[in-house]
């Protein structure tokens, strides 16, 4: 009898996707919407241009900023592009609107293991022209917030995925139900999930409640393959972005 392999999700979060997709060439520069700057890169930064500011102070704080409105389309087409280079990896991708959910439980031996594909990753990814942040975790939900918050873990069991998803903020979880546990003096997923579960689903609501369950592996959190094209070529050259850091397995 044929053992299925137990499902891992490889996330590949992209922190600066609305800036990189617009690959501007001047700097400083920055990402408008709604009269609201949503991102600037790291000169503007440095000059105190900071996300949620409007469209008069940056350019106050930075009178040579290049300001270029926000633009989904190009952010979708992005990920479709990347979505295409990662089938080298898995043909199950699922798209988030700033990560890639990679299945790769049953490519693992094809790879030679977690370590060894996530180095092929990291190599693949130097001739892109995004930055990534990496995560793994049985789970696709718990994959996609530890790479969002920056935390490059790669859980492979299932018993050991509490310790790393308790530890993170609870703004993970959509706005109103981060306000109400942060009311009630909570900071992380661990104190959320200390209340019971009537309590915890009267302070954050049933939607909420059932995300922290798929994150956690105790509910079930199908996604949608991406559908590949049946031709794609990556014909612009891209330089490379800064190396990531060394992780843990666990």
């Amino acid at each position: 009898m044929k053992i299925m392999a137990p499902p891992l999700w490889l996330a590949l979060h992209l922190p600066y996707l609305p800036l990189e997709a617009l690959a501007l060439s001047s700097s400083p520069s920055a990402v408008v919407e709604h009269g609201r700057i949503v991102m600037a890169d790291a000169v503007a930064q440095r000059n105190g241009v900071q996300c949620g500011i409007g469209v008069a102070a940056a350019r106050a704080l930075a009178p040579d900023i290049t300001l270029i409105a926000r633009a989904p389309e190009r952010e979708a087409t992005a990920l479709q592009t990347l979505a295409c280079w990662a089938g080298r990896f898995t043909p199950h991708v699922s798209l988030t609107p700033d990560t890639l959910l990679l299945e790769i439980g049953r490519c693992l031996r094809l790879f030679g293991g977690l370590r060894q594909l996530i180095g092929t990753v990291d190599e693949a990814a130097q001739a892109l022209d995004f930055t990534l942040a990496l995560a793994a975790a049985p789970t696709p939900l718990a994959a996609q917030w530890l790479a969002q918050q920056g935390q490059p873990v790669f859980c492979t069991a299932l018993s050991r995925l509490p310790r790393h998803l308790e530890r993170l903020p609870v703004t993970v979880l959509p706005g109103k139900a981060a306000q109400a546990l942060q009311r009630f003096g909570m900071t992380t997923l661990g104190d959320a999930r200390s209340l019971p579960p009537g309590p915890l689903a009267r302070r954050i609501g049933a939607e909420s409640l059932r995300r922290l369950a798929q994150a956690f592996g105790e509910a079930p959190d199908p996604r949608a393959d991406f559908v590949f094209p049946e031709r794609f070529a990556l014909s612009l050259p891209l330089p490379m972005f800064p190396a990531i850091p060394s992780r843990c397995l666990s």
